[in-house]
C-alpha cells in the first residue's frame, strides 16, 4: 500500500507541475489586439482581404490549367458535324428551330425522339439545342454546339477538382484526378458528340448535387439552407437532362457511410430531401407525360439481352463491365456502337475465349468488390470510388433493368470520375518506396494525361467532317473508325454503306458491299428478333444501284432485288410489330399501327420503277397509314399517273396539303398539275401570275372537297378523332364543301 501511495502523490504532483507550464505559456502568448508592444515593433494595420481572392490565389492557376488542357485536347473538335443521332436531335427535329410558346410546349410533353419514341423525357437537353439554334443564332453550324459542350465539360471538370480536394486534400493530387478524368479518350462521346450534351448536364447534377450536399451538411443556419438550396436545384437539372442523374442519391449515401461525421443520420434527412424531392418531381412528371404511351421494347439488335434469359443475360452483362474496365484502361480501340453482333452472349462454353472474357471480367469485378470492403476499414476513399463506380454504372449495367443498348462510352462519363481517383491513388501508393515518390507519382500522372489527351485529339478526327457545316451525312470517317473496333456490328456496316450512298459522288459499289455485310450479320436472327431499318436502308441503296445502270437491262435486276430486301424487311417489321402490339396489350394499351415507314416508301418506290403501279400503292398507302408524311403523297400521285387514274393525282396532292399546310411541295406539285393537265382553266388564280389555285374554280374546289373527305377517313384510322372532326368542320364552314359528303 505504500508504493501505491507514493506512485499516486507522485503522479498528482506530476500533473500540478505540467500544468503550470501550460498557464504560464498561455499568459505570456500574444492576444489579438494587445497593445503593449514595444515601441520599435508598431502593430501591423488590419488588412480588408475579399473572400474570393484567397480561392483563385489557390485553384485560379489550376482551374485555368485545366480549361487550357480540355481546349487543347478538343481543339480539332469546332468541324465536327451532326454526324450518327445529332441529325434527327437538331437538324431534323423541328421543334428547336424557333423559341415559340408551340415548340416549347412541344419539347416539354413529348418524346426527347419525336420520330422514333423511346419514352425519354429530357426536356431540358433539348431546350439547350433551342438555345443553340436560335438565341446563339448556331442553326446547322455545329461549332456553337461544341462550344457550349466543351463550356459544360471544363465545369464539370472543376467540380471534379472540388471533390479531389475532399478526398485527397491536397491540391497537387485533387488536380492530377480532375486532369486524368476530364482528357479521358472515353468521354469523347459525351463532349465532341453534340448530343452527349445530356451526359455533361446529368454529371453536372450528379456532382453539383453532391458537393452541395456535402458542403450543407457543414454548415447551419442560412448558409445551409443556400446550399441546399443549390443541391435542389443543380439535381433538377441533372434530372430532367437525363435520368440517370438520378445517381446522385446513390453517391450522397456512399460519401456519407465512408466519411461519417458526429451529426447522427436524423440531421442529414433535410439534404437527402434536398436531393429526393427533385428526382421525385421528375419521376411524377415523366409518367404523368408518358401516361398513354405503350411500353417501349428495345430491340433485340440494340441489346440482345432483351431475349436472353436471367443467367445468360447477367454473365454477359458482366462481361460488358469487363470491357469497360479495359477500355478505362487502354482506350486504343472506341466506337459509338456495340450492336449485334459485337458482344456474343455468354455461351456456357469455357472453349470459347468469349466466355472466358466474362470469367475474367467476373473476377475483376469480385476483386473490386472485395477490394472496396476492404477499403471501407483502411482507406475510405477507395471505399467511396469503387462504390461510386458501380453505382453510377447501375441504371444501364443491363444488370437491374435493360437499358437501351448493350453497351455504350457515353455511359461512363460519371463513373470514370471514380476511375480517376483510384487511378491517383493507385500511382501514389506505387510510388510510395521510391526516393520521392511524390515527384515520381506527379510525373506519371502527367505522362497518363498526356497521353490520354492526345488519343482524345485522334479520336475527334473520327467525328471530323470533311465538307461543309452542313453536310449531316458525313459519316464515313466515324463508322470507319467504329469497323476497326466493332467489326461484327451489323449497324456500323450499314451506316457506312448508306454513308457511301449519299457521298457526292456516290459510291455505290462499295455501299452495296457494306449492305451485304450487314444484312449477313442481321440473317442470323429470327424474323422477331431483327430490325426493319437496314432493310429499307439496303432497299434505297439497291434502288440508286439501279438508277445509276439504267437504261441497261441489269437495271431491273437492281430494283428487284431492292424489292426483295425490302419485303423481306416488311416480314421483319410485322413480326416485331407483333411483339410490340403484344406487349402493349399486356399494359392496357391497344395499338393500331406499327411499323418503320420509311421501308414501304422504299417499296413503293422501288415497285414503280419496275412498273408495278398497283402494288407500289398498297405499300405507299400502308406507309402513309403509319406516318403521313409528304413524301408518301408524292408517290402516290405519281403511282396514280402510272395507273392513268388522272382524277386522283390532285386530289391526293391536296390531301397531304390539307393534313399538313407546311408540306409547301405539295401546293406546288398541284399547282404544275393543273397547269399541264388543265391550261387556261380557272384552275389557277391569275391575280397571281398563275402561282396559287383558285379555290373558288369548281374543279379545284370538287377536288379541294375529295380531299377533305379522305383526310377526315385517314384521321379516323390513325385513331384521332378530334382531328377528323375538327377537318370536317373546316371544310364545311371554310371551304364550303357539302355536309352530306362526309356522311
Amino acid at each position: 500500500m505504500n508504493r501505491v501511495h507514493r506512485f499516486a502523490a507522485y503522479t498528482c504532483g506530476a500533473r500540478r507541475e505540467l500544468l503550470k507550464v501550460v498557464v504560464h505559456r498561455m499568459k505570456s502568448r500574444p492576444r489579438k489586439g494587445r497593445t503593449d508592444l514595444p515601441p520599435s515593433q508598431p502593430a501591423p494595420a488590419p488588412i480588408a482581404a475579399s473572400p474570393i481572392d484567397p480561392i483563385w490565389r489557390r485553384h485560379g492557376l489550376i482551374v485555368a490549367t485545366l480549361w487550357a488542357l480540355i481546349l487543347l485536347a478538343n481543339a480539332n473538335s469546332f468541324r465536327d458535324g451532326f454526324p450518327y443521332d445529332n441529325r434527327a436531335a437538331i437538324p431534323m427535329d423541328a421543334r428547336v428551330h424557333a423559341a415559340t410558346s408551340e415548340n416549347i410546349h412541344l419539347l416539354l410533353t413529348q418524346d426527347y425522339w419525336p420520330k422514333q419514341p423511346a419514352n425519354l423525357y429530357r426536356p431540358l437537353t433539348s431546350l439547350s439545342y433551342l438555345f443553340n439554334y436560335v438565341t446563339l443564332g448556331n442553326g446547322i453550324h455545329p461549332a456553337g454546339y461544341h462550344w457550349v459542350n466543351l463550356a459544360l465539360h471544363g465545369l464539370n471538370a472543376v467540380l471534379v477538382y472540388a471533390l479531389g480536394l475532399l478526398l485527397f486534400k491536397q491540391r497537387i493530387w485533387a488536380a492530377a484526378m480532375a486532369a486524368v478524368w476530364a482528357v479521358h479518350p472515353l468521354l469523347t462521346e459525351s463532349v465532341t458528340n453534340i448530343v452527349g450534351r445530356a451526359d455533361l448536364l446529368a454529371g453536372l447534377g450528379v456532382l453539383g448535387g453532391l458537393l452541395c450536399y456535402i458542403y450543407g451538411t457543414r454548415t447551419s443556419g442560412m448558409l445551409r439552407l443556400a446550399w441546399l438550396a443549390g443541391a435542389a436545384a443543380v439535381t433538377a437539372i441533372g434530372m430532367f437532362s437525363k435520368e440517370s442523374a438520378i445517381v446522385v442519391l446513390a453517391a450522397i449515401v456512399l460519401y456519407d457511410m465512408a466519411f461519417p461525421d458526429s451529426k447522427n443520420w436524423a440531421s442529414r434527412v433535410p439534404g437527402y430531401l434536398a436531393i429526393g424531392l427533385p428526382c421525385a418531381v421528375y419521376l411524377y412528371v415523366r409518367f404523368s407525360v408518358f401516361a398513354g404511351n405503350p411500353p417501349i421494347i428495345f430491340p433485340y439488335s440494340d441489346n440482345p439481352l432483351t431475349g436472353a434469359d436471367f443467367w445468360t443475360a447477367r454473365l454477359t452483362a458482366i462481361k460488358v463491365l469487363g470491357k469497360y474496365l479495359w477500355l478505362l484502361i487502354w482506350p486504343a480501340q472506341l466506337s459509338c456502337d456495340y450492336s449485334y453482333n459485337q458482344t456474343p452472349l455468354f455461351g456456357w462454353s469455357l472453349a470459347r475465349w468469349e466466355d472466358w472474357k466474362t470469367v475474367i471480367a467476373l473476377l475483376c469485378c469480385l476483386t473490386a468488390g472485395a477490394c472496396g470492403m476492404a477499403g471501407y476499414r483502411r482507406n475510405r476513399t477507395v471505399f467511396f470510388c469503387i462504390g461510386l463506380f458501380f453505382a453510377a454504372l447501375a441504371p444501364t449495367s443491363n444488370l437491374l433493368i435493360f437499358a437501351g443498348t448493350i453497351m455504350a462510352e457515353r455511359f461512363l462519363y460519371v463513373p470514370s470520375i471514380a476511375f480517376a481517383c483510384l487511378l491517383v491513388l493507385a500511382v501514389r501508393a506505387a510510388c510510395s518506396k521510391l526516393s520521392r515518390p511524390g515527384d515520381a507519382a506527379a510525373a506519371i500522372l502527367g505522362i497518363v494525361c498526356l497521353a490520354f489527351a492526345t488519343r482524345t485529339f485522334v479520336r475527334n478526327f473520327d467525328w471530323y467532317d470533311d465538307e461543309k457545316y452542313f453536310d449531316w451525312y458525313d459519316d464515313e470517317k466515324l463508322y470507319g473508325a467504329n469497323l476497326i473496333s466493332c467489326p461484327n456490328s451489323y449497324k456500323s456496316h450499314n451506316g457506312l454503306a448508306v454513308a457511301w450512298t449519299v457521298a457526292n459522288p456516290p459510291q455505290l459499289d462499295r455501299a452495296v458491299a457494306e449492305m451485304d455485310r450487314s444484312l449477313t450479320i442481321l440473317g442470323t436472327l429470327p424474323d422477331d428478333k431483327s430490325a426493319s431499318p437496314p432493310y429499307a436502308s439496303a432497299g434505297y441503296t439497291y434502288r440508286l444501284k439501279g438508277e445509276a445502270v439504267a437504261p441497261a437491262p441489269e437495271s431491273r435486276q437492281w430494283f428487284q432485288k431492292s424489292v426483295d430486301v425490302l419485303t423481306r424487311g416488311a416480314q421483319v417489321d410485322a413480326a416485331t410489330g407483333r411483339v410490340m402490339a403484344q406487349r402493349a396489350a399486356e399494359h392496357g394499351v391497344q395499338l393500331l399501327r406499327t411499323g418503320w415507314p420509311p421501308l414501304y416508301l422504299e417499296l413503293g418506290r422501288s415497285y414503280l420503277r419496275l412498273s408495278e403501279p398497283q402494288k407500289a400503292l398498297e405499300a405507299l398507302k400502308f406507309g402513309r397509314s403509319i406516318q403521313p408524311d409528304q413524301e408518301f403523297f408524292l408517290e402516290m400521285a405519281n403511282a396514280y399517273r402510272a395507273l392513268g387514274d388522272i382524277d386522283r393525282v390532285p386530289i391526293t396532292l391536296l390531301e397531304g396539303f390539307l393534313l399538313n399546310s407546311q408540306y409547301g411541295r405539295l401546293a406546288r406539285e398541284a399547282v404544275a398539275f393543273y397547269r399541264q393537265s388543265a391550261p387556261g382553266s380557272c384552275a389557277l388564280d391569275a391575280g397571281s401570275g398563275g402561282n396559287h389555285l383558285d379555290l373558288k374554280c369548281p374543279l379545284v374546289h370538287n377536288h379541294l372537297c375529295l380531299a377533305a373527305r379522305n383526310v377526315v377517313s385517314l384521321y379516323q384510322d390513325l385513331g384521332k378523332p378530334e382531328m377528323a372532326t375538327n377537318t370536317l368542320r373546316g371544310a364545311v364552314a371554310n371551304l364550303g364543301c357539302p355536309a352530306e359528303m362526309f356522311r
